[in-house]
This record gives C-alpha cells, sequence and structure tokens, in this order.
C-alpha cells in the first residue's frame, strides 16, 4: 500500500515510504516524491473529469471529517489490476489518500476486444473502459500507441456511482447518532 498526504490546499506535503519504489515500478520516474512534494494535487491529473471526481470525494471528506473508500482499475500492460483508494481527513483537513492493491488478473490478449481500424476516444480513470462511438468496452488491448485513448474522462456509470455514494454520505452527515468512522462505500470498478 502506498499513499499521499494533501494539505488543505490540495499541495501534496507526504508520501508513504515506499512512494518511490512504487512510482519506478509504474514507469513513474517523474512522479517520485522529489517531483511531487509541495505541489497541488491537480497538477498530476490531466483531465476535468477526474480532477472534479478526486475534488468532490475531498469535499466531502472534509467536509463530513469521515473516510471514503472506493475502487478503480489500474491496468498494466499484461494484466488487470484492481485497486482500494481510501481517503480519511484529519482534524485539520489533511487528507490521506492510501491506494491499496486488491487484485490482479493476466490479460488474456486473444480474448480482449479488438478494435484495430478504430481510433479510442476516451478511457475511463475509474473502471477502465474504453469508449469507442458511444460504446464503453472494456477489455481493449492494442500495441499500436497511435490507436490508444489519448484522452481521459470519468466514464457515465462511474459518474452516477460516486454521486449516489457521496448522496449516501452526505444523507449520513445529516443522521442522527450515526457513527461515521464505520461507514465505507465502494464503487463499482471491477477486474
Amino acid at each position: 500500500m502506498t499513499y499521499y498526504r494533501l494539505n488543505p490546499d490540495n499541495r501534496i506535503v507526504d508520501v508513504g515510504q515506499d512512494w518511490n519504489e512504487f512510482a519506478q515500478n509504474n514507469d513513474g520516474e517523474k512522479a517520485v516524491a522529489d517531483s511531487v512534494l509541495g505541489h497541488r494535487f491537480e497538477k498530476f491529473i490531466a483531465d476535468t473529469d477526474t480532477k472534479a471526481y478526486m475534488n468532490a470525494i475531498f469535499f466531502v471528506c472534509r467536509n463530513m471529517q469521515a473516510p471514503f473508500f472506493t475502487h478503480y482499475r489500474c491496468d498494466a500492460p499484461h494484466e488487470k489490476r484492481l485497486y482500494e483508494m481510501g481517503v480519511d481527513c484529519d482534524e485539520n483537513g489533511v487528507l490521506k489518500v492510501s491506494h491499496k492493491l486488491i487484485s490482479t488478473k493476466s490479460i488474456n490478449k486473444k480474448a480482449s476486444h479488438s478494435a484495430p481500424d478504430v481510433k479510442w476516444e476516451y478511457h475511463c480513470s475509474i473502471c477502465a473502459k474504453y469508449k469507442i462511438s458511444n460504446v464503453w468496452l472494456d477489455g481493449i488491448h492494442h500495441n499500436d500507441n497511435d490507436a490508444f485513448a489519448k484522452k481521459y474522462c470519468i466514464c457515465p456509470e462511474c459518474k452516477s456511482h460516486a454521486s449516489s455514494i457521496l448522496d449516501k454520505m452526505r444523507v449520513h452527515l445529516y443522521t442522527p447518532c450515526s457513527d461515521h468512522s464505520t461507514v465505507r462505500y465502494f464503487s463499482r470498478a471491477t477486474t
């Protein structure tokens, strides 16, 4: 498991012991601790959808002083990887965002969807599905980097699900005598 901490201005102020090893093992040489500390977290997210998704989670966690957990996919070239992201807030508004590997599954390239003549438009940052025309598909793998989706976003299903989770958290906020510390919410991403 690795983590980073964000101050109330969303600047990265701390990373876990294994941060550099994790970054280097995932082709993230530009994301080692010395390169991220002191910078706003948003600097490292390319698309507006994912920034908005994360900021909504951060806002609710800070305002509720309650943890949030969700699953997301972060695949490697030859395996599907399911992670759990946890967001917890201390009394000073500092967030600890942790990432824990839940499971891996080998990718069978022969069984994967193949669309060699189609440019993939978008890639969902949460469930890892790809959008081709108006259809979101899982399991698309291609060796041609020119055909690979260059734009990240949050697909409609993941947006809807996150909105539902955050709404449930808000309901718990206004429920008398509820114990927020034990509430766990998960997204729909699976391997």
